[in-house]
């Protein structure tokens, strides 16, 4: 399967302590190095999080070390990071890829490598499967709820192999600040393994007190998460993996400020 990816959407945040001088990854052995990796795909993009980090410090490729994203073997795509330093940056060090468009259709089981080439002439790669895309039964698509009198209830055809959560997001919706990857400011509701089905409670929804409309387009996240493989030449790491659905529904007779 050849997928193409536009790279065009890097995102370059700070990425080591000032007062280094080369990249001092490449003073270390890989086995003072962990890897942590983030992607998440829906069938048709992709956005990924790649850091690294040793001795509390998080280095990135240079000029002589580079990032690769492979799917299923079929293409090498070059991530082109460049390193920079911040003296005042308390953000967390990551080097993102947007979300990027690909020219095929992803399936569950697609094989997903980030490769990171050190300048020594190391190679290291770590895998992961992309889990099934979970398919919505309700709501129907574009389906008006009357939130002052009906339950908002969703289902899914598969049960959850672990602890993942349903986000939804829309104007309307009071908003949290999104703390992980996902980046979704609406609020979520925990689901665990083996759960097919969630009911929210009639008018339990928080509706944004400006909010002046009788309806509002909100759109159900869900997140199936599975773990890759780190390579065992690294110190250690975490890879995570989701696949992500959606379905869109139009809430109807809201009362502001539930």
């Amino acid at each position: 399967m050849n997928h193409f990816i536009k790279l065009a959407g890097l995102l370059l945040l700070p990425s080591i302590i000032t007062g280094c001088g080369d990249n001092p990854s490449t003073k270390y052995p890989e086995q003072t190095i962990f890897q942590h990796i983030d992607i998440i795909a829906t069938q048709d993009s992709i956005k990924a999080k790649s850091e690294y980090y040793s001795n509390n410090v998080v280095y990135f490729s240079s000029e002589n070390e580079k990032q690769f994203l492979t799917i299923n073997s079929d293409k090498k795509f070059e991530l082109n990071v460049q390193r920079t330093s911040s003296a005042s940056s308390h953000h967390d060090f990551t080097t993102l890829i947007d979300q990027s468009q690909l020219e095929s259709s992803l399936l569950s089981g697609d094989q997903f490598a980030v490769i990171f080439e050190r300048s020594n002439g190391n190679v290291l790669e770590s895998s992961a499967s992309l889990p099934d895309f979970i398919q919505f039964i309700t709501p129907i698509e574009a389906q008006q709820i009357d939130h002052s009198s009906e339950d908002l209830i969703f289902e899914w055809d598969l049960s959850s192999a672990k602890e993942n959560a349903l986000y939804l997001q829309g104007e309307c919706l009071v908003e949290t600040y999104p703390y992980d990857f996902k980046d979704i400011s609406g609020p979520n509701f925990d689901i665990i393994p083996g759960q097919t089905s969630l009911t929210i409670a009639v008018n339990s929804l928080q509706i944004n007190t400006w909010y002046e409309q009788d309806t509002c387009e909100v759109t159900a996240h869900f997140f199936n998460e599975d773990t890759g493989v780190i390579d065992e030449d690294l110190a250690g790491g975490t890879y995570k993996i989701s696949s992500h659905s959606t379905r869109t529904f139009i809430l109807k007779n809201l009362q502001a400020g539930n």
